[in-house]
């Protein structure tokens, strides 16, 4: 029974231990977490001393593994985890800190110097790619299979980008040491080196790595140890070009002088990147070439993974061989240990793409900040606004045609649009009613006399006393506003005709008046809401849009959200939606539809004269089927609900003849029909004006 549980008992184990592993996890992250937050708070004066900047924060993350910089929110994002994995000290982590908005000052002084050096890069790449590929090819005695020519050129940039951030990194280092005077003295040499160590940058022997990266290595060395590069290891062949002499000064002196940043100054990065790529790349990419002329064609190409290939191209697995004195602790390969430097040198390939993504991020808005910074006040504004449109375009799915075509249809209507704002004004004021309210026994205003008599005898009695005595015998008369009583909503539906017959200029003309009627009514709701707590009115305006040809769609409900960029983004929508379509003239489906989507609370405010309905139709022919439209214009006026159509474009006898029919000899007494002819620039104000005439007892007369 015994041996039976035994399986049973040891897995049961397994599985508290791992629960006593994750729970020691969980209680080191809250630790550090805590530790690093004592630590921003701590020193955070001397981080605003060294960025110049107030407005950063920095923020603790248990998520993060690497530091990282948010500049929309102009935020550090600080790795606990870093500091689990190595335990570093304060002032190692100072260092960090410093070193990390080192690279984000260096950025912020040259964003557009860096994006175009990432373009250099590439360019760089491609052409030092093809000198690999002609290399190999040459070596290629057998015929072999070349490496795909994007591996070789993807190779070639991450060894440049490995030389010019090995120079980012002395320059950032410099740059701390210059704005954090304590990491110059001895003692805090030895704590950067100490960082370093833990990083796995302080090999004395450079001799394991190819040639290449020998020559920045060692400068790299030689600024982080103070100069004291002396005692690192390199080939003869990587010493003689470092004491090379160009202009009179060697390579340490090239760096020292043009590649560090000045006292009070900082080095234009674009500047920098010059140097290095007219004096150091040069050496660099043939210290490279030799490397791999050097090389057997089969260690070149390696197995066909990129990982195996790039091993072979820095030569480590052929060094090993032909030196089996080298220890595994001098093998070591710097990009394994963890890293919390985006920018270092000698990282994994495929972590150091994303962060190259991520920095490109950073300098895009970066650029973006100096572009608006250096903006007129005229500008700034006019970016907002077209920076708050792009953003409320791909919140509500508004593509930029569409846009195009919306700003286009608006501009058009302007005019009439501010026309009919003073409409809705006059409308409301007219709506108005001002009674006179009068309050009784005030110590000031009008005397009332009935008051005064039975008052008399207190005064008299005060008087005698010498008492002081404020009688209140006076009437004050208050003006107060009150709405007439009125609909208290007003629904405007918009029936336009997109049958085939329906060309480009009619279309343009159908949209104009929609859009000018639809803005109209948006700006009347803004008024509306501006006064109501004034006038204690109740009234809503709301628009609804129906294409029809063969069928209809309704490409617009009425508003049945406050939400105010919804019904904006709605009306833009509809409008762009209106086009010339394939179908006939079948308008009559239409109005029925309208009809059978009243509601029983419709109908009962119709009656009321609560709600006021208004349908304007749009079209350029005769209906499919004119007893059947003109049934449904019967209707809907029996219920209360306005009707109105519109005949747009040149129309023959037969079409005239329906439309005057079914619009206008349908009802006695009644024109319903407004034949706008060619002249289609005049419809959004025959339009409007008809609007008008259908609120004038609402108070405003056309």
């Amino acid at each position: 029974m015994n041996q039976e549980n035994n399986p049973q008992r040891e897995e049961e184990q397994i599985k508290q231990e791992a629960i006593k592993e994750e729970l020691l996890r969980k209680e080191c992250l809250r630790n550090s977490l805590s530790q690093v937050k004592d630590m921003i708070r701590r020193e955070s004066r001397d981080l605003v001393t060294f960025a110049g900047d107030a407005s950063i924060s920095y923020q603790a993350s248990a998520d993060a593994e690497v530091f990282s910089f948010e500049p929309e929110e102009n935020k550090v994002v600080v790795p606990a985890l870093w500091f689990i994995e190595k335990g570093y000290s304060v002032e190692e982590t100072k260092f960090a800190f410093y070193h990390e908005l080192g690279h984000f000052i260096d950025m912020r002084k040259n964003p557009r110097a860096y994006l175009k050096h990432f373009e250099q890069l590439e360019q760089g790449a491609e052409g030092a790619g093809n000198h690999i590929s002609e290399i190999m090819a040459e070596k290629n005695r057998d015929d072999q299979p070349l490496p795909d020519q994007d591996l070789v050129t993807d190779f070639a940039y991450q060894e440049l980008y490995t030389l010019y951030t090995v120079f980012d990194d002395i320059y950032v280092n410099d740059l701390v040491r210059k704005r954090s005077p304590y990491y110059a003295t001895a003692e805090g040499y030895h704590h950067v080196a100490s960082l370093y160590q833990k990083l796995g940058y302080d090999q004395e022997n450079l001799m394991t790595l190819p040639k290449h990266q020998q020559l920045i290595y060692y400068l790299f060395q030689n600024e982080l140890k103070g100069g004291a590069a002396h005692i690192t290891r390199v080939d003869p062949q990587v010493l003689a070009l470092i004491n090379k002499k160009i202009l009179g000064r060697d390579l340490r002196e090239i760096v020292d002088e043009n590649l560090k940043p000045r006292v009070g100054k900082l080095t234009d990065p674009e500047k920098r990147y010059q140097i290095i790529r007219h004096i150091i790349q040069p050496m660099y990419l043939e210290l490279l070439y030799d490397e791999l002329r050097g090389l057997p064609f089969s260690d070149i190409i390696g197995a066909p993974d990129s990982s195996r290939t790039k091993k072979n191209f820095r030569g480590r697995s052929k060094r090993k061989e032909e030196d089996p004195g080298v220890s595994s602790e001098e093998e070591t390969n710097h990009g394994e240990d963890f890293n919390p430097f985006k920018n270092s040198p000698q990282g994994d390939p495929k972590q150091e793409a994303i962060s190259q993504e991520q920095i490109k991020k950073i300098l895009e808005e970066f650029a973006k900040q100096d572009t608006y910074n250096n903006m007129s006040p005229e500008e700034r504004e006019a970016h907002n606004r077209e920076k708050a449109k792009a953003e409320f375009d791909q919140k509500h799915g508004i593509a930029s045609l569409e846009r195009t075509d919306y700003e286009s249809i608006r501009a058009s209507v302007t005019d009439y649009r501010n026309s009919m704002r003073m409409f809705w004004k006059e409308l409301v004021e007219r709506s108005i009613e001002y009674d006179d309210i009068v309050m009784d026994k005030k110590r000031r205003g009008r005397l009332n006399v009935d008051s005064f008599v039975g008052e008399y005898p207190n005064i008299i009695e005060n008087q005698l006393k010498g008492i002081r005595y404020h009688p209140l015998i006076f009437d004050e008369v208050e003006v107060k506003p009150s709405a007439i009583e009125k609909p208290e909503t007003i629904q405007v539906s918009f029936v336009i005709d997109c049958s085939r017959s329906m060309d480009q200029n009619k279309i343009i003309a159908a949209k104009q008046a929609a859009c000018l009627t639809m803005l109209s009514i948006k700006d009347f709701n803004i008024y509306l809401d501006e006064t109501r707590k004034e006038i204690n009115n109740k009234l809503k305006v709301y628009s609804e849009v129906y294409l029809f040809g063969t069928g209809f769609q309704k490409v617009k409900e009425f508003e049945r959200s406050k939400r105010f960029q919804k019904n904006e983004a709605d009306i833009i929508k509809s409008i762009t939606a209106i086009r010339a379509i394939k179908g006939c003239t079948n308008d009559a489906l239409t109005l029925a539809d309208i009809l059978n989507t009243l509601s029983l609370k419709d109908k009962l405010m119709l009656k009321n004269q609560k709600l006021k309905k208004i349908i304007f139709e749009i079209t350029d022919g005769e209906p499919d089927h004119p007893l059947e439209t003109a049934a449904r214009i019967q209707q809907l006026i029996q219920m209360g609900i306005y009707v109105f159509g519109f005949q747009i474009g040149e129309v023959n006898e037969t079409e005239s003849y329906l439309f005057n029919e079914v619009w206008n000899n349908n009802i006695p007494g009644l024109q319903l029909g407004i034949a706008i002819g060619q002249d289609l620039k005049s419809l959004p104000e025959k339009l409007t004006v008809t609007l008008k005439n259908a609120l004038k007892d609402m108070g405003v007369r056309s």
